[in-house]
């Protein structure tokens, strides 16, 4: 497996890998929930400058994807509009194809955002999930706590909750 920046022709790849991923939301959502749309131009906007993008490509089809950039304050999931927060990013996604869960992807690719958020100066980090996905296990198993934060997001359709990270 390979890892590496996001590149332009990874977007069909990413959008392919969240479909699936939110696909598997219907095992724990609610009862007749939908997966949203991916809106066009979504995954290019994860090779803007302002963000740190890494892939895991296995052949031709790209299994995972994490990524940050500088948090910003807000009050509700979604682009933060704003002052910037200094010294906090947000991590904006980690997905890993569902047909690749438990192999240690993930992990893997928090450690290499954490380590990429300790050399950028960050000293804490936030992010957001929807409540009672299977990926809170994940993140509590891996040092991040619920913050307080708790949201409706109109795109995914579906609570969201923030977590946080200190980072050393």
């Amino acid at each position: 497996m390979i890892r590496r920046p996001m590149q332009p022709g990874d977007a069909p790849g990413l959008a392919a890998l969240v479909r699936a991923c939110d696909e598997t939301y219907r095992e724990w959502a609610p009862a007749g929930w939908e997966p949203p749309q991916i809106m066009p131009g979504w995954a290019e906007s994860f090779l803007a400058p302002d963000r740190w993008t890494q892939v895991r490509v296995d052949g031709d089809a790209l299994v995972g994807v994490v990524s940050f950039r500088q948090a910003h304050e807000q009050s509700a999931p979604g682009p933060g509009h704003g002052p910037p927060l200094d010294g906090v990013a947000h991590l904006s996604i980690l997905f890993v194809h569902p047909s690749r869960w438990r192999q240690g992807i993930a992990s893997s690719m928090l450690d290499d955002a954490e380590a990429a958020l300790d050399a950028r100066g960050y000293r804490r980090a936030v992010l957001w999930t929807p409540e009672g996905a299977p990926a809170e296990r994940l993140y509590a198993a891996r040092g991040w706590e619920r913050d307080g934060r708790r949201a409706w997001h109109p795109w995914v359709g579906l609570t969201v909750v923030g977590y946080t990270r200190d980072l050393t």
